[in-house]
């Protein structure tokens, strides 16, 4: 079962079961407003660690939670939301700060991270931002604001593209307007935890990977009739041992939450995730593989931990978690079908067996997954 979403992900995107539903959340969102903005005089706010000019025209907007605030104005032809969302703990870099937030805020719309940049808010303040239209909702852009040893997420949505664009003439001051409480600088691993081994003198070092990889939402899993999301179930029809002909890419157990990326580059990425009604957990681990025949051979380099409980609304904290050293499975090749949309499809697939990472709790003491190569669907 997927992790429960976190009380941190948007009202917009709050998995609804049918564009009827996410319209009418945009609607209620909007309800009650007139034609046109009030003409309320601009306000100065304060919102966790940030001091914001509420600007003029601009009316608080309802979205029932307190770990965020949002205002809202609609024109006759157009409407912009703000949302500042409270801060939480930093344990990366920016960029990676700003991926996280978009998948943890905007889960639901299925739309992936769009790609960043770097840019400066308020007095200088490091940020990222990015934005893609997501339909059924708007043009959602993300601020994700470096406030030392925290980071803060801005939400801005607009009807379009075009109107993103033409409300930057309060977007554009509003931000420059920010004053920004700092914390301590963000040091990354200050104290050294999970940080790879360093090389002898003389040696060639092996650079650590920062490569994250994040649940692929392809469509595997489909939601029902009762709005509840349904897991096909997997049927393995050939196997063999060793690798398939192409190794690198993104493989998946949804059941399990549990994903992992074998980049091209020789670095790999893992993330498994848990959740029920009190929070969420997120365990993340990277670092090199290498394929021997039939085995697969995990170098890990770094692993982390992220907790999240509900009732706290300054979000969820990280920290180091142990790795190990290297670890070999056994792989084989597999040939997986299931039932999607009353037809039967085939996909890739393997299954590794092996010793478990020591963050990853068995009851057995073996760990054996198998994972289905994710966007690979065809008939059978």
């Amino acid at each position: 079962m997927k992790p429960s979403p976190s009380s941190r992900r948007h009202p917009l995107f709050a998995h609804p079961s049918s564009v009827a539903v996410s319209l009418a959340l945009l609607a209620a969102v909007l309800a009650g407003f007139p034609t046109a903005a009030k003409a309320h005089p601009a306000s100065v706010q304060t919102f966790d660690r940030i001091t914001y000019t509420e600007p003029q025209g601009f009316e608080p907007a309802p979205m029932g939670a307190s770990n965020h605030v949002s205002f809202r104005r609609v024109d006759p032809a157009s409407w912009i939301l703000f949302s500042i969302y409270a801060g939480r703990v930093r344990s990366r870099h920016l960029g990676a700060e700003f991926k996280f937030d978009w998948n943890d805020l905007n889960n639901a719309s299925g739309i992936a991270a769009p790609a960043s940049v770097a840019r400066k808010v308020a007095q200088g303040i490091d940020a990222r931002e990015g934005g893609v239209y997501v339909p059924n909702v708007g043009y959602v852009d993300l601020v994700e604001v470096d406030v030392g040893d925290r980071v803060v997420a801005i939400i801005i949505e607009c009807g379009s593209e075009d109107q993103f664009r033409s409300y930057q003439r309060i977007i554009g001051p509003f931000l420059d307007n920010l004053v920004v409480q700092s914390g301590p600088k963000y040091e990354p691993d200050a104290t050294g935890a999970g940080a790879p081994p360093v090389s002898p003198p003389g040696a060639n070092p092996t650079p650590a990977t920062t490569r994250e990889v994040d649940y692929v939402n392809d469509g595997f899993v489909w939601k029902g009739a009762d709005g509840l999301e349904h897991v096909p179930a997997l049927t393995t029809v050939a196997s063999g041992s060793g690798f398939p002909a192409t190794i690198p890419g993104v493989w998946q157990d949804d059941r399990q939450q549990f994903t992992l990326e074998l980049a091209e580059d020789g670095t790999y990425a893992s993330v498994w995730g848990a959740g029920n009604s009190s929070g969420t957990l997120l365990i993340r681990e990277s670092g090199r593989w290498k394929a021997d025949g039939t085995k697969l051979a995990l170098s890990p380099q770094s692993a982390s931990r992220y907790t999240r409980n509900y009732r706290d609304y300054h979000g969820g904290e990280t920290a180091a978690v142990d790795c190990g050293g290297p670890r070999i499975y056994e792989v084989t090749t597999l040939v997986l079908e299931y039932r999607w949309n009353n037809a039967l499809s085939r996909t890739d697939g393997i299954e590794i067996k092996g010793p478990p990472a020591p963050w990853y709790y068995t009851g057995g003491g073996n760990f054996s997954i198998v994972l289905r190569r994710t966007g690979d669907r065809r008939a059978k």
